[in-house]
């Protein structure tokens, strides 16, 4: 595959709301599973990793899909546990069984415990031109609470490494964590920002029931930050990126000028996608559909019958509308004004200062972006 050359497209890609067609390649295994994780994962194994990858090729080769491939995305766990050569087999098995652009973007995801420069080099050999970063924070605290393999030197070296390799990367930052203040946030902004990556994803801490997260907050051994200091670091890491010139383009989501994740904007402006592996989901002809999620099952199922999907849902006028209204203000391109009769609700909420409107389209604020959930609701409700 060849690499992007430019990010200028992306630009076009958002604004204009040109749509592609993308494929996610689910790896499930990690090195070890993080305190906050409820992801489909489970601890690397050698010889399990061997009959996933040939479940994997058997899926990708079952594939009836027809329409150009734009983006592809390795995700999971961790991807680059992985040998090099299970990666080019994987992207071998794409590119016979795939029609794809000229210059697609093809991600992958990374913790810095599992790259060095050897291999660095040899995936963007492969054709992998962006690779995103799992440092998650650089405070040692921090990352022992959540479980993170790697320590905050391991993480300095990565981005440096990543940085001289590839020109087109993101950095995946946690704020909210337990026992996080403001200062924390900002002194691993301000280092992160040393290696000038052209995208930042930075999440708010969720926490997922069934987690070891959950069980350490249920029995009071560790307390989420209060409300209003979360809204602090959220405050802090748009401030800072902002004067460093990112966009605020997605609510977790910052680039400089064209270095947004294409493969990320297809799902937000509902444009077609195909996942491979267990867990995956896919949106193709206003249907969505996810294969079963358990590893296992997902390895005999496949052996037999090629597929394993586990749940499908045909969308209707209504399903599109809401998840239109949905994904788009998740986006600082915001939705058609259209969309929302009600002008008393959107006349409220811009007092409120959570929406404004930008040629017909209603978009988030930044405060709005922090609200999200609340308002995504009462539009969706009142559509």
């Amino acid at each position: 595959m060849k690499c992007q050359k430019g990010l200028e497209p992306v630009q076009a890609l958002f604004h204009y709301n040109i749509k592609m067609a993308g494929i996610y390649i689910h790896i499930p295994f990690c090195t070890k599973k993080c305190h906050y994780c409820n992801f489909c994962s489970v601890p690397f194994d050698t010889s399990l990793k061997e009959h996933y990858t040939e479940a994997l090729l058997k899926e990708i080769s079952y594939s009836d899909y027809s329409q150009q491939i734009e983006t592809v995305y390795f995700g999971g766990g961790t991807p680059t546990v992985l040998d090099i050569s299970d990666i080019e087999r994987i992207l071998s098995s794409l590119e016979k069984r795939f029609s794809f652009v000229s210059e697609p973007e093809v991600s992958i995801e990374a913790n810095p415990e599992t790259v060095d420069r050897k291999k660095l080099l040899q995936l963007k050999s492969l054709g992998i031109n962006r690779l995103s970063l799992g440092v998650q924070s650089l405070n040692q605290n921090e990352l022992i609470l959540l479980g993170r393999t790697h320590d905050v030197k391991k993480a300095k070296e990565a981005l440096w490494l990543v940085s001289d390799c590839y020109e087109n990367f993101s950095v995946d930052l946690i704020y909210g964590i337990p026992g996080q203040d403001t200062l924390s946030v900002e002194t691993t902004l301000n280092t992160v920002l040393k290696v000038k990556p052209p995208h930042i994803s930075a999440y708010e801490l969720t926490v997922e029931e069934g987690t070891h997260l959950h069980q350490q907050i249920k029995n009071h051994i560790l307390k989420l930050p209060e409300e209003e200091k979360v809204e602090e670091m959220y405050w802090c890491i748009v401030n800072v990126l902002r004067s460093q010139g990112y966009e605020h383009y997605e609510i977790s989501n910052y680039a400089t000028p064209g270095g947004q994740c294409r493969h990320n904007l297809n799902y937000w402006l509902r444009g077609e996608y195909i996942g491979f592996g267990a867990s995956a989901s896919s949106l193709i002809s206003n249907r969505r559909t996810r294969n079963v999620a358990d590893v296992h099952r997902y390895i005999k199922i496949i052996k037999t019958e090629g597929k394993a999907t586990a749940e499908k849902i045909e969308l209707h006028e209504k399903d599109i509308r809401e998840e239109e209204i949905m994904l788009g203000l998740r986006t600082s391109r915001g939705i058609d004004i259209s969309r929302i009769p009600n002008n008393t609700l959107i006349n409220n909420l811009q007092k409120q200062g959570l929406i404004k409107i930008n040629n017909d389209r209603i978009v988030l604020t930044d405060r709005g972006m922090l609200l999200s959930n609340r308002i995504i609701l009462e539009l969706i409700k009142d559509n």
